[in-house]
């Protein structure tokens, strides 16, 4: 796909986001960001010698995860980024590389597990068997090009959820019952030093991946150049209120 059509369709994935960002139809994918913002404290307790004794999502765009022991920067730091870095994986292996029906299938796989091992409540489970279930569907019984598509939507939304949870949560709401406020407790810093610190990061990254995806030419695509065409090859108590 040429770079200017590459564009447009970045550029119209993102306008249809925005236009529906707050409708019953993007609620599924603002709650699976939510789930990898909770996911992401999980491991980043169970990585650093901690336990996890509840795991929960909630209907109203939220959930919290309940920690003993482990790294309290990495465990606090690691909801926010750590969703931001989850779907700028999909995005990118789904624009860069034609595994996409494994992606969404590993996806798939991995929501369903989270849900049985840890979920606590019963909206918790429901949910990640509902959207772990149409992941494996899509995987298994729909073409590449569906899941291609559905992962990069799915991709770029996630990933614009960071700053915007960051900005809604710490910005726009009291900031000492979020992540930021946790972390300022047990390690230091104000809760909005650490909101911006977040927010910066994000954008940084966000901006980045769409250069380069935008940029890099894929796999024997053609690429202009100065009169001439070419072609590349490339061989404890975690809350998001």
């Amino acid at each position: 796909m040429p770079k200017s059509k590459r564009a447009l369709f970045y550029v119209s994935l993102l306008l249809i986001t925005v236009f529906l960002w707050n409708t019953g139809i993007l609620y599924p994918v603002r709650m699976l960001a939510v789930f990898f913002h909770e996911l992401w404290h999980l491991l980043a307790s169970l990585s650093t010698g901690g336990r996890v004794r509840e795991f929960v999502l909630v209907p109203q765009e939220g959930g919290h995860v309940i920690t003993e022991g482990g790294n309290a920067f990495l465990v606090g730091t690691a909801g926010y980024l750590g969703s931001l870095l989850s779907g700028i994986v999909i995005l990118v292996l789904s624009d860069r590389t034609k595994f996409d029906r494994l992606v969404a299938g590993v996806l798939g796989l991995i929501v369903v597990f989270i849900g049985f091992a840890f979920g606590d409540t019963l909206f918790t489970v429901l949910f990640c068997l509902i959207v772990g279930s149409l992941l494996l569907g899509m995987a298994l019984f729909l073409p590449s090009e569906i899941n291609d598509l559905v992962l990069r939507f799915l991709g770029l939304s996630v990933m614009l959820y960071a700053p915007y949870d960051v900005f809604t949560d710490v910005f726009l709401s009291n900031a000492y019952l979020s992540d930021a406020g946790l972390l300022s407790e047990r390690v230091g810093g104000s809760p909005r030093l650490w909101g911006t610190l977040w927010m910066m990061i994000s954008l940084i990254a966000i901006s980045s991946v769409m250069v380069y995806l935008l940029n890099k030419p894929l796999p024997g695509e053609e690429v202009e150049g100065e009169g001439e065409t070419h072609t590349e090859d490339y061989g404890d108590d975690w809350r998001d209120v």
